[in-house]
């Protein structure tokens, strides 16, 4: 389907004189691309960012670990006392108790959880807020009309990109951004 599609697409060039419209090579150039995710990625901040990322999801991973085995081993007393022939009332409040605590436990878990996303949403807005601001510079400095994110395009000449200038501009302002 797609090779019919390509051939149709050539046919109406060569039959219409339909080419793809390309700006004449001036040597300056009005549009720039931006490659933002990588310099999100890429930029001393970025790294800070995604180091205290790692280090509270590993100490929340050691907390989830330490609720296990503390739920493990009071469950495991829980049966044992059962099967010592604990009556049915106290059974049923330990077994309460017990619900309770797990519960309390997984919204513990789920509020760190939620916390770090917001904190991740943050650091990076801040990020991509200081990146705009550089963009928006060198856009001034070079007379851009308009930078767009290199995801958004398919080819361009390596002349008219500015990630690399803007990366070196953020590291230079700012070389690590908190979690809050």
């Amino acid at each position: 389907m797609n090779y019919k599609f390509a051939v149709l697409a050539l046919s109406l060039i060569i039959l219409f004189g339909v080419a793809p419209v390309f700006a004449a090579d001036t040597g300056d150039s009005n549009i720039a691309v931006l490659d933002l995710e990588m310099v999100v990625q890429q930029s001393e901040a970025g790294k800070s960012v995604q180091a205290a990322i790692e280090k509270r999801e590993q100490a929340m991973v050691a907390d989830a670990n330490g609720f296990k085995k503390v739920l493990r081993e009071k469950e495991q007393k829980l049966i044992k006392d059962r099967k010592a022939g604990q009556d049915d009332k106290a059974f049923e409040e330990a077994k309460k108790a017990f619900e309770a605590e797990i519960n309390k436990s997984q919204k513990a878990m789920i509020e760190k959880n939620t916390s770090l996303e917001k904190s991740k949403l943050a650091a990076l807005k801040d990020i991509q807020s200081r990146i705009a601001k550089i963009s928006a510079d060198v856009a001034d400095e070079r007379k851009l009309q308009i930078v767009v994110d290199r995801k958004f395009v398919v080819i361009a000449e390596q002349k008219i990109d500015i990630t690399d200038e803007v990366l070196k501009r953020l590291n230079a302002s700012v070389t690590s951004i908190p979690l809050k």
